[in-house]
């Protein structure tokens, strides 16, 4: 008997536009599913598309039905402002969306369920420290708690009623179709306007979304699923400087790399101020205290288990990614002027 399809969640979001065409290349049959009202993106046509809402029961019972297992990516991402407001959105859409998709699996029979999780679920390591797995887990934002007590959920799925599970803890993702501090920094580099802080010593642990969705397609077949109930970090083969991440852009985009380095300080104040003034009406601010201490400290990861325990090995590098990345981004016109 054939096996059933793949229920891929968020498969018309940034990581849906790599995961379901690598799913679709490995033979995996991927039934993407979009949001009701939203329109079919290019890489999930000629496929089983379904539509269903993470907080409509009903739709989801029909999405699930015959499907061999589920891929869960769609989520509310972090913010850096997380006002009370958004924090009960991230808490509805990321924990009872998970919990709600989670019942209409055991409903339907399905019988894997693979979790995109977040190192947001671990919380920041500190500082001097790479986190592995075994870190202990103590999230400091609201995104990152409905990360962890979705995983629990999945664990409890296991224990009781046998489901098949893994939770995939990406780092800061990147590539084709993202939006987020990655493509922005590109931007800036483009434009020229683009400094360094504290001359770009921070090291980050990224992952390039090809890379990921790689890993992806490189466990789900393997004979004996020894990803069973494991959680894994993903992330390219090592950390990068903030110093070289910028270089490599400049290349990918045939740009100047950045000369000029200034001192976090003042940008800390600036952002701290700038957060006061918008939490009161519920805004983003340009940029915060929050997204300058993430640039100018190292945040580092170890990908180690999953590479030894699964035989993983990513297979774009660190060029190949920004080139791709930046290919992208002149083609979609966001970098005008650029070639």
């Amino acid at each position: 008997m054939e096996k059933g399809p793949l229920l891929v969640t968020g498969a018309g979001g940034f990581l849906g536009r790599h995961v379901v065409p690598a799913l679709r290349e490995a033979g995996l049959r991927p039934r993407p599913m979009i949001r009701p009202g939203s329109p079919t993106p290019p890489w999930c046509r000629d496929l089983e598309v379904v539509r269903a809402d993470l907080l409509d029961r009903g739709s989801l019972e029909k999405a699930c039905k015959g499907a061999a297992g589920v891929v869960h990516m769609a989520a509310l991402l972090n913010i850096p402002l997380e006002t009370p407001r958004e924090k009960e959105r991230l808490r509805r859409v990321n924990l009872e969306g998970t919990r709600l998709l989670l019942e209409a699996c055991r409903k339907e029979g399905v019988e894997e369920f693979l979790f995109f999780s977040s190192v947001a679920a671990m919380g920041d390591p500190p500082p001097g420290v790479t986190a592995t797995e075994d870190l202990p887990e103590n999230p400091n934002r609201e995104y990152g708690r409905t990360k962890l007590e979705g995983e629990r959920l999945l664990a409890r799925a296991r224990r009781e009623w046998g489901l098949r599970t893994l939770v995939l803890r990406p780092v800061v993702v990147y590539g084709e179709g993202d939006k987020g501090n990655v493509v922005r920094m590109m931007r800036a580099l483009a434009k020229r306007r683009f400094f360094l802080l504290s001359g770009g010593r921070a090291k980050k642990s990224l992952v390039y979304a090809g890379n990921l969705a790689a890993a992806l397609v490189h466990l789900l077949p393997l004979e004996g699923k020894p990803w069973e109930g494991r959680t894994y970090i993903a992330m390219d083969e090592r950390p990068y400087s903030l110093a070289e991440l910028a270089s490599a852009m400049a290349r990918a985009l045939g740009v100047p790399p950045p000369g000029l380095s200034l001192p976090a300080w003042p940008l800390f104040l600036a952002g701290g101020l700038l957060e006061a003034l918008a939490r009161p009406f519920g805004l983003r601010p340009l940029f915060s205290a929050h997204t300058v201490g993430k640039l100018t400290r190292d945040l580092l990861y170890s990908g180690e288990r999953l590479f030894l325990e699964t035989g993983f090995k990513p297979p774009y590098c660190l060029e190949e990614a920004m080139e791709k990345t930046a290919r992208w981004l002149k083609e979609e016109g966001i970098l005008p002027g650029i070639p």
